[in-house]
């Protein structure tokens, strides 16, 4: 990549906008540069309605969705654990893990479900599909935005797996003041995250925001991009591939 010096700024970093840039610059130039956002799948968008459902049923709004028995049964499942908490919460956090206003932001994450010490997030697929990274990040915001007993915990919630028993399956991690057995240190919680997007920004430091071929593109990560139409690297790919089949 060549060095330039033109400047973006990758800020707010969340869980998404991370996990973009580790997959493929190529595609995180497009989504974050160009402002340019692929068509979602048929499963993205019925994760996406289930999570507004849940979001407005929690928040005991007027609802805009008509709900299938499986839904309102997944609900009933998941209810008592979030039973009093808040949806959909915002929380920003600076450099320094202070929480900050959105200009200032160098972390940003939206909570589906908080209850003070305790953060749930929805996964609305038929798997058991999580990444310990997103719960890191989102213990990060919520111990630095919310005054919180310590230890306090993050759970992904399935309420779509194992329909046919009482309680929906989670995967929980615990967060604390200091590591130990049962809680992993907030500070080098955070610590690890800051590393991550450090090594993203020391990358993004070399690309030129107005030179496409700056941006590395991750060829392994081609199959089921959203963004492939406008990718040049996608169709050689996809040529190279259909030569060797």
């Amino acid at each position: 990549m060549t060095s330039s010096t033109a400047k973006f700024n990758p800020r707010p970093w969340s869980y998404s906008r991370i996990k973009c840039a580790q997959e493929c610059l190529t595609r995180f130039y497009i989504n974050y540069v160009l402002k340019i956002r692929g068509q979602a799948t048929v499963p993205m968008l019925e994760g996406s309605r289930k999570h507004a459902a849940f979001e407005e049923i929690l928040k005991g709004e007027e609802t805009h969705y008509i709900y299938t028995q499986e839904e309102w049964d997944a609900w009933l499942r998941v209810e008592p654990l979030v039973r009093g908490g808040k949806a959909e919460v915002k929380l920003t956090i600076n450099e320094y893990r202070q929480h900050c206003h959105d200009d200032d932001a160098y972390l940003l994450g939206y909570l589906d479900a908080c209850m003070g010490h305790l953060v749930v997030d929805w996964k609305m697929g038929q798997g058991m599909m999580y990444d310990k990274l997103q719960a890191d990040i989102y213990a990060a915001l919520n111990a630095t935005a919310q005054n919180i007993q310590w230890p306090f915990m993050v759970s992904f919630v399935f309420p779509f797996v194992d329909v046919d028993k009482d309680e929906a399956p989670s995967v929980t991690f615990t967060y604390g003041r200091n590591t130990t057995d049962h809680a992993d240190s907030i500070t080098e919680t955070f610590e690890r995250i800051k590393a991550i997007i450090d090594g993203l920004e020391g990358e993004i430091e070399l690309c030129n925001p107005d030179k496409a071929g700056d941006w590395e593109p991750n060829l392994d990560a081609c199959m089921g991009c959203l963004v492939w139409n406008h990718c040049n690297h996608y169709t050689k790919e996809l040529q190279w591939r259909t030569t060797i089949a």
